[in-house]
């Protein structure tokens, strides 16, 4: 998409940029927040994404199956599974 769209993709790349830097969130846990939303939205294409992008900032996979398994007691087991896949 970014390169058919470049001007559409600029902008959404700015928006998560802006986000990002609206509060005092580290980059980790910038990485866990988006890692539990996207298990919340129950979106496994953006759970595989955010997992990897998280691995790539070092967070480690001890604490991405805990988040994942966290997920149970807030979201049923539906959602951790979607996170365990």
């Amino acid at each position: 998409m970014a390169e058919q769209y470049p001007d559409i993709w600029m902008v959404y790349a700015a928006r998560e940029t802006a986000a990002a830097k609206c509060g005092p969130l580290a980059e980790r846990e910038l990485r866990l927040v988006k890692f539990t939303l996207a298990i919340g939205a129950r979106s496994e294409e953006t759970v595989h994404s955010d997992t990897r992008c998280a691995q790539s900032r070092g967070v480690v996979d001890t604490v991405l199956a805990q988040v994942a398994m966290l997920a149970i007691a807030s979201l049923g087991l539906p959602h951790a599974v979607v996170a365990k896949t």
